[in-house]
């Protein structure tokens, strides 16, 4: 079902919005644009997530249901008080086009059921798209660049959703979900199921270390609650499949017994005086049962994430984003511009993009050397507590040679050029380069991209190169609205869904910085038609 939008404003939405304040404007814009973002063709986008022969209740249109999603977004709203919001805030009512009436366009059931099948095929995202096509049709682009970008990419920290526990929490965990799932197929409960299996420290609706009842001052504790629970594990993997092994794959158990076999093979190692915690973090260590995508991960040194983190991508001149994404926090910074290549290279040519040295091993920004493209990033930094450092070297990459600050070469093999010990010693320049007791020669490790290494570096010692890594700061602005409006902790649990509502703060972003631009043109797009 299409929504039959109309741009020319009604005698009665004129008159309430002569009375909205400024703080309105933003719905005011909505009403007006509306007719732009959900044109014929977006509708028709929106038409294929659903049956062409709807059953039931009358179809609500869809293109009124992603507006109420951004909506709800744009106001950090809760499903139940969405539902409120359409019926008692005319601001909602104008945008929505439900003015003078006192219902919801839908139910919550609905708007959960409407968002699930935005985020399975990707609407969201396409929805930020269709705001970059908005803001070129409007002029935001500047037409001499037509189809040439000036990108800018960065990440920051989202807070997982899901509960972060240790060990013995996380099995009990994955054990309870396991019981949970089979007694939800059963038609009884998982503390039934529990006593059933003779389970000791799965219970009533206590917690693992309360049921537990261990003196955690004694020297053993831990060792006892970590063997108890994991008896109780083994005991319900064996119970499940030799008491309801027919019903494994029908209630679709397989994950939930998976997930307990995988937490304690990473965390736990048999010793011969017990089960005991491994020493370190597993590769990939799952963090959360609630959300298995959450990982521990780091922003910086000092800064650590449990959860994951959000990539943005922002047309330099226009300031719009052109792509944003989600990673598990464990991932490296790389990974998240190769996530958006796609979506970034369709917009046309990228004759610039600027970057944390964090993305300089990315695929995105390799081929876009590889393409001419300029890389605007900081160096890495260099240092040899005072001796001559990497820069001071001239490495030639077309010869494989580097030449030291006496002169003398060595070949490049590999990654690295080897000076050798008799050389060095015999350098009057030695004491300026390494140590008198080093046993080996000087070695300098050269870049795979050395030549952008070198580039970079140059650019930097001079003002003119400073002043232009200084227009990155758009990026961080923008990743600052974008947390500001998303929040710090995530809404949804599991990387697709966090993907999708980034996309749909990312459309709310775009739309502001649209508003900004059509009221400094004051074009016709903003005035009834």
């Amino acid at each position: 079902m299409r929504w039959n939008l109309v741009a020319k404003v009604t005698e009665a939405e004129e008159s309430f919005m002569r009375g909205l304040g400024a703080r309105s404007k933003f719905y005011v814009f909505l009403r007006k644009v509306r007719h732009q973002l959900f044109d014929a063709a977006m509708q028709r986008e929106l038409e294929t997530m659903f049956s062409p022969k709807p059953r039931g209740n009358n179809p609500v249109p869809a293109a009124q249901l992603a507006m109420l999603s951004l909506l709800q977004a744009y106001t950090s709203t809760s499903d139940d008080d969405a539902i409120e919001e359409c019926k008692a805030n005319d601001r909602w009512k104008l945008v929505l086009g439900t003015l003078g009436s006192s219902c919801a366009p839908c139910s919550k059931k609905t708007l959960v059921f409407f968002r699930s099948r935005m985020v399975k095929h990707g609407m969201f995202e396409k929805l930020l798209a269709k705001t970059v096509q908005l803001a070129k049709d409007t002029g935001l682009f500047d037409p001499k660049k037509a189809g040439k970008l000036r990108i800018a990419i960065d990440s920051a920290p989202l807070r997982g959703a899901g509960r972060v526990e240790d060990t013995i929490n996380l099995i009990g965990h994955a054990v309870r979900s396991v019981l949970i799932g089979l007694a939800a197929w059963m038609g009884t409960t998982w503390c039934d199921l529990a006593q059933d299996a003779q389970l000791h420290v799965l219970k009533q609706d206590q917690s693992v270390k309360a049921a537990l009842d261990i003196d955690w001052d004694v020297t053993d504790a831990r060792h006892q609650a970590l063997r108890r629970v994991i008896v109780d594990a083994h005991q319900t993997i064996a119970w499940v499949i030799t008491t309801h092994g027919a019903l494994v794959e029908l209630a679709g158990l397989q994950g939930a017994l998976a997930l307990v076999h995988r937490i304690i093979e990473q965390d736990v190692e048999r010793t011969p005086a017990g089960f005991v915690i491994k020493q370190g973090v597993a590769p990939e260590r799952i963090i959360s049962v609630s959300d298995v995508d959450m990982r521990h991960g780091r922003k910086s040194s000092t800064q650590t994430i449990n959860g994951y983190k959000r990539y943005d991508a922002i047309d330099v001149d226009s300031e719009l984003t052109i792509a944003a994404c989600v990673l598990p926090a464990n991932r490296p910074e790389s990974e998240g511009a190769d996530k958006m290549a796609a979506t970034i290279q369709k917009l046309g040519v990228v004759e610039e993009i600027q970057v944390d040295r964090a993305f300089l091993p990315s695929r995105l920004v390799d081929d876009l050397d590889a393409q001419g493209a300029g890389i605007l990033a900081k160096p890495y930094r260099m240092s040899n507590h005072g001796r001559f450092d990497k820069t001071q070297f001239q490495i030639n990459t077309g010869e494989s040679l580097v030449q030291c600050p006496a002169g003398k070469t060595a070949d490049i093999r590999g990654s690295t050029a080897k000076f050798s010990i008799e050389t060095c010693q015999a350098c009057p320049l030695r004491s300026r380069c390494q140590s008198a007791h080093a046993k080996h020669g000087r070695t300098i490790s050269v870049h795979p991209n050395e030549p952008l290494m070198q580039e970079l570096r140059d650019r930097s010692a001079t003002a003119e190169g400073r002043e232009q890594l200084r227009e990155r700061v758009k990026i961080e602005h923008s990743l600052a609205h974008l947390t500001a409006s998303q929040g710090r902790r995530a809404r949804y649990r599991g990387e697709r869904k966090n993907d999708a509502d980034l996309a749909r703060h990312a459309t709310i972003k775009n739309l502001f910085v649209l508003r900004r631009h059509l009221e400094k043109k004051d074009s016709s797009l903003l005035r009834a038609a």
